[in-house]
């Protein structure tokens, strides 16, 4: 891990409070000002742990696209169950820097400074920030991005992420995103009395779900039945698309439930209109 505030690590803890004080002017531009900085501190942070931890060398990361980045910074837990979170912040920064077609709402450009400050403090907790709370962008941002740049899948995980929220708030559930459960990452936690549910998203372009998911969905299960032993942990795979046969015959058999497209459309159906 990096020592306690490299230049860079300076750098991007400033380029982050720079990104806070835009957000508390709050006017068009700034905004969009600060919804880049706090984009660039991510990245900045991704490639100073690729520098320090990996010992590649500034040129061999320069060469890398965000996509790349990301998959080369996995070991990281955030960037490991939050990928989807990542990219999506950064195409709504593309849509602002790029294209122009989205002015960010507060709520989306407080979201993505909150997950700069939370990426930062795993990488430097010797010098963290408060702790944030990671949201979902909000579904009019999914949409103008998704529009601007055309179908991205953690465009759609990130928007059934919010359907299946919703309707879990309406059935009495309390909802922590990006929950953390003796160090893994679940992508949702729901608790309500003496129940609590783990959702596990899994989005496909085309293929269908295996089962290695479904052993994933069953170790988190049993991790937070470890931690909640008093409470009753229930399980729920989600996807856009299919399950494999024989991700249906062990998900049966540890008792998870799968929710394919069709059982997901079904679902979503219960939400109230609000």
């Amino acid at each position: 891990m990096p020592h306690s505030m490299l230049p860079t690590t300076r750098h991007v803890k400033e380029l982050i409070q720079h990104a806070e004080e835009h957000l508390q002017s709050g006017s068009e531009r700034d905004l969009k000002v600060s919804l880049i900085h706090a984009d660039n501190s991510i990245e900045i942070l991704l490639k100073e742990y690729l520098r320090y931890n990996q010992e590649k060398s500034w040129e061999e990361i320069e060469r890398l696209n965000f996509y790349k980045l990301l998959s080369s910074c996995k070991d990281v837990s955030l960037v490991d169950s939050s990928k989807s979170f990542f990219l999506a912040f950064h195409d709504m920064r593309n849509a602002v820097y790029h294209i122009g077609t989205l002015v960010p709402m507060r709520k989306d450009v407080k979201s993505i400074v909150d997950f700069a400050k939370t990426l930062f403090n795993e990488l430097h907790p010797e010098s963290k920030f408060a702790e944030a709370r990671i949201e979902l962008p909000t579904g009019r941002s999914i949409d103008a991005v998704s529009d601007a740049l055309g179908f991205q899948p953690h465009m759609t995980e990130l928007s059934l992420m919010r359907g299946v929220s919703k309707y879990l708030i309406s059935e009495g559930f309390d909802i922590v995103l990006e929950n953390q459960i003796d160090g893994a990452r679940v992508d949702l936690l729901a608790r309500k009395g003496l129940d609590v549910l783990v959702v596990e998203f899994k989005i496909r372009t085309r293929g269908d779900v295996g089962v290695n998911s479904v052993y994933q969905l069953r170790a988190y299960v049993d991790l937070c039945q470890k931690e909640f032993p008093e409470k009753s942990v229930e399980g729920w795979l989600i996807t856009n698309a299919n399950f494999t046969r024989t991700a249906k015959e062990v998900a049966e058999k540890f008792d998870l439930q799968l929710y394919d497209g069709q059982k997901l459309n079904e679902l979503l159906k219960k939400e109230p209109d609000s």
